[in-house]
């Protein structure tokens, strides 16, 4: 009877746990239904507004969401009703500009020809998306970044969200991290070893060399060196002329020079309005400080010595002693 007892009570739990085995299959069964109803019923409300929405479409934005279910991982993105784009087909035999043959000599007085016409085409195209859009050069403008617009670079680089214009020539040359001297923003205090004079002493000798050497191209409307401590800002001398031929000019006896055991490289840059460029709050504490530190944006310049080009800062005109040195120096006779 014992035995007969204990098998009973055994097949009892097996009984017991088969039930249970099977109301759990059936609860999964029934939860995956119900998931697929939903999934079904959301796509086709999402079919019907998309229908019901003409001229409107759902795009991905901003950072994925990532949920955990148990062993699945399941990757979300909030989705955003914007107008749907406009899809032309492009044509290219209707395009004036597509290229017909290969490629001129670089040598040749047809390819110099065709150079220049390239970049008074692209000038024209600048000067076409400033008329059609009025935020240009904006926070407001998405689609060109406002600081390599004010100040010829982007801490960004490369990796930047919004596009960079890069003139063919402009009569404003660049020259990043030419200067290494004292006086640069470190991140620790520069005080022990340099005092204020040592520091306006150092920069007087590199002023006077360096500003001399590109003086013998032509007139010039500015020279600055950044004093930021950012990578991209960081001892780079801008030099803006008054003529074009004469940046010409400069760039092509000064790119691949060598000063102080590094070699210059320049570039064109559109920068010629210089009180954007340079950080005003600094220029109000008198080329002390700034309440965004020494990684501002914006041009944090060392003072001229004898307060040369200080007047560009506030677009002031020179005042008429530096144009008698000019016009001594480069026999100018202004009207």
């Amino acid at each position: 009877q014992a035995l007969e007892k204990d098998r009973l009570e055994r097949e009892e739990q097996e009984r017991l746990w088969f039930e249970r085995e099977r109301k759990a299959q059936e609860e999964t069964e029934r939860r995956k239904r119900e998931e697929e109803e939903k999934k079904t019923v959301k796509e086709r409300d999402s079919v019907k507004s998309n229908e019901g929405d003409e001229g409107w479409e759902y795009v991905e934005e901003g950072p994925a969401e990532i949920i955990w279910q148990g062993n699945e991982i399941i990757v979300r993105k909030r989705r955003v009703k914007v107008p749907r784009a406009a899809h032309d087909v492009v044509s290219f035999g209707d395009d004036a500009n597509r290229p017909t043959s290969n490629p001129l000599p670089p040598q040749s007085a047809v390819f110099a020809e065709h150079k220049n016409h390239v970049a008074s085409h692209a000038i024209s195209t600048v000067y076409d998306a400033i008329e059609q859009n009025p935020n240009f050069g904006t926070e407001q403008d998405k689609t060109h970044c406002p600081f390599h617009i004010k100040t010829g670079v982007c801490r960004f680089g490369v990796r930047c969200s919004r596009a960079h214009v890069y003139p063919e020539k402009s009569c404003t040359l660049l020259m990043k991290n030419m200067y290494n001297g004292p006086g640069l923003a470190w991140e620790h205090d520069e005080g022990l070893e340099y005092t204020d004079e040592e520091i306006a002493e150092h920069y007087r000798e590199f002023y006077d060399d360096v500003h001399s050497e590109f003086l013998k191209f032509g007139e010039l409307i500015n020279f600055k060196v950044c004093r930021n401590a950012s990578s991209h800002l960081r001892g780079n001398v801008y030099v803006h002329y008054q003529s074009l031929d004469s940046a010409v000019a400069a760039y092509n006896g000064m790119n691949g020079r060598f000063y102080a055991g590094k070699q210059i490289t320049c570039e064109f840059v559109g920068v010629t309005r210089w009180k954007v460029a340079i950080c005003g709050e600094y220029m109000k504490a008198h080329h002390r400080s700034c309440s965004r530190g020494t990684h501002c944006n914006f041009l944090h310049c060392f003072r001229n010595p004898r307060g040369e080009y200080e007047w560009v800062e506030w677009d002031a005109p020179p005042p008429r002693s530096w144009q008698a040195k000019m016009d001594k120096l480069f026999n100018l006779k202004r009207v």
